[in-house]
C-alpha cells in the first residue's frame, strides 16, 4: 500500500491527510495467492485489511451494527462486508459509542421487516458518520 507522506506534507503541519474510505469492501473471506496463508475467513481478511490501513495511519471505525449486508436469505446470513476507515487523527461524533451509525434493515425489529426493507431499498444498510472539528 503506498505511503501518504506526500499528501501529509501538503496538509497543515502535524495533522496529516484527511482520508476516509467507506463502503462495500466485500470482506467475505478469500483465497489469497499473495498471502502466506492461502485461505482467509472473513474475520482474518478484516484483520489483514486493518493492518494494511494501519500502515498508512488509518483505523477501522466501529459501527452501531457489525453486520450491514444481508440478502434476506437463510444462508449466508448477515455479513460484515461494509466498513469505514479513516485517518487516525480524525474525530467523529459518537452514536451509541460508535463513530459510524448503521441505518436500515439491521435496525428493524424482526426478519420480516428487515426483508421488506431489503426488497424495497438494498441488501446493504447505510453507513453514516459525522466528522467533528
Amino acid at each position: 500500500m503506498p505511503s501518504t507522506a506526500k499528501l501529509d506534507k501538503a496538509d497543515a503541519p502535524g495533522r496529516g491527510a484527511n482520508f476516509i474510505v467507506m463502503g462495500d469492501l466485500n470482506t467475505m473471506g478469500l483465497n489469497a495467492a499473495w498471502n502466506p496463508k492461502s485461505d482467509l475467513d472473513a474475520d482474518e481478511e478484516i484483520a489483514f485489511l486493518e493492518n494494511r490501513m494501519r500502515s498508512v495511519k488509518m483505523v477501522r471505525l466501529t459501527k452501531t451494527h457489525e453486520a450491514s449486508w444481508w440478502n434476506g436469505k437463510e444462508k449466508p446470513g448477515p455479513s460484515k462486508l461494509d466498513h469505514a476507515f479513516a485517518a487516525e487523527h480524525l474525530r467523529f461524533r459518537q452514536f451509541d459509542g460508535h463513530p459510524i451509525k448503521v441505518i436500515g434493515w439491521p435496525t428493524l425489529p424482526d426478519a420480516d421487516a428487515q426483508r421488506q426493507w431489503i426488497e424495497s431499498f438494498s441488501d446493504h444498510a447505510m453507513l453514516y458518520g459525522e466528522i467533528e472539528a
